[in-house]
């Protein structure tokens, strides 16, 4: 009876270690793809703002472009 508990205990034992160890694992992988998420994400963000950007130097430069236009179809009338 004693050996029967003391195999059961050391199973026991052996199963929460492997278990925790599996747990702890998870963790990290999880915690690296988040982190591989972030990055990703950063990038794409920077990326979007240097277009944003672009886009508002395109746009500033047709506006002044109508400006012109409707200055110069103004004096022509």
């Amino acid at each position: 009876m004693k050996r029967l508990l003391l195999v059961t205990l050391f199973l026991t034992t052996v199963y929460l270690f492997q278990s925790t160890s599996a747990m702890a694992q998870g963790a990290s992988l999880d915690t690296r793809a988040l982190r591989e998420d972030y990055s990703r994400l950063q990038s794409q963000l920077a990326d979007l703002l240097e277009a944003h950007n672009a886009l508002k130097s395109e746009l500033s430069k047709l506006r002044s472009e109508v400006r012109l236009l409707r200055a110069e179809t103004s004096t022509k009338d």
